[in-house]
């Protein structure tokens, strides 16, 4: 035998060297977020331009509400906004020229700004008649199409994040207590393919059925080429220990 190695019954092992430890676990790819399309008051859609399938930006309009009485609102707001701007500016001209008192001017000013506070409200109630993506991702479903009536908080259609994805699996109790959230993983798909990941999500409880606690990885999904549903077989990293070829 040479320096530095051990006999144990018989045979000889070398020193061990300091190596990664994990602990696997077994996952199924799902969206990294899924948001809805909902509606903020109430109305008759009139338009519907996203098509199921397609990729949204955020903001990207899913559908629209009608707006004719609420473009009417904001038009009657612009129009009294101006009015009462050009209130308080001859009101601050008399003053200046010693014709009106501070406290005309005072009142001119402040019937200025609850016109202009107005204006904001009515044209921030036309804004909420479109419908839009909560988060760049795929219009995976349409639940209202054009003509259809959606009260405030129904969903407009379905918005679902395919990059980045989640492996989602589950540890038992000894295995998820050694687990932290950050830590690196390593994935090896279905199909063979291999990715890398990091713990986002460590449940705190267990599944009332299963005992497990519920594990989420997130893995980078560029050009979506890991479809959603697909079995992945996870390893994550749970600190260095000794290592033996």
């Amino acid at each position: 035998s040479g320096p530095g190695w051990i006999v144990c019954q018989g045979t000889v092992r070398p020193p061990g060297e300091e190596g990664p430890l994990y602990v696997p676990i077994t996952g199924r790819a799902g969206p990294g977020r899924t948001g809805t399309g909902g509606a903020e008051l109430q109305g008759t859609i009139t338009t519907a331009p996203a098509v199921e399938g397609s990729i949204v930006e955020r903001g990207t309009v899913l559908c629209g509400l009608e707006v004719e009485g609420r473009a009417a609102r904001v038009r009657e707001a612009e129009a009294e906004s101006t009015r009462k701007d050009l209130d308080y500016r001859a009101a601050a001209e008399l003053v200046a020229k010693g014709w009106a008192s501070e406290a005309r001017a005072a009142t001119a000013r402040a019937s200025a700004e609850a016109a202009r506070a107005a204006l904001d409200v009515a044209r921030a109630e036309l804004a909420k008649t479109q419908v839009r993506a909560p988060f760049t991702g795929v219009f995976e479903k349409r639940n209202a199409d054009v003509g259809d009536f959606l009260s405030p908080g129904a969903a407009c259609g379905v918005v679902v994040q395919l990059n980045p994805i989640v492996v989602v699996g589950e540890a038992t109790e000894a295995s998820a207590a050694q687990i932290q959230t950050g830590a690196p993983a390593l994935l090896r798909l279905s199909d063979g393919r291999m990715a890398n990941g990091q713990v986002r999500y460590i449940a705190k409880t267990a599944d009332a059925s299963t005992r497990a606690f519920r594990v989420e990885v997130e893995v980078e999904n560029p050009g979506q080429a890991i479809p959603v549903g697909r079995v992945a077989e996870v390893r994550i990293e749970i600190g260095k220990g000794d290592a033996h070829k």
